[in-house]
């Protein structure tokens, strides 16, 4: 099983809470157990992440693509960089990451 399918099926829970997250340009601090679901983004900011536990980040990147600014401690997004019109689901399970992305239609 990979971290992704770890993280959907075993760790994430049930109940998680959905989060929503305002604002174009937010910083978001993670907590575990959490879904963070952000709009269209010019910029996105992970600030102090917990080294353990399950949490996910969504957003969209418009047709300018979307900055990231995403702490080293969390493994497997140091080369990470959005493209424009796509969504993307980041899922983090003990500070290692995984990324699910598709294409959207330009509005």
């Amino acid at each position: 099983m990979n971290l992704l399918e770890s993280l959907i099926s075993n760790r994430m829970p049930t109940g998680s809470t959905a989060v929503s997250v305002s604002g174009a340009a937010p910083t978001v601090t993670p907590l575990a157990g959490r879904s963070y679901q952000c709009g269209t983004l010019s910029a996105l900011t992970l600030a102090d992440p917990p080294a353990t536990g399950a949490y996910t980040v969504i957003f969209t990147s418009g047709a300018t693509a979307t900055t990231t600014t995403i702490p080293a401690t969390i493994l497997g997004l140091e080369d990470f960089a959005a493209a424009a019109n796509t969504v993307y689901e980041i899922h983090v399970l003990d500070s290692r990451a995984a990324v699910g992305s598709w294409a959207v239609s330009a509005s």
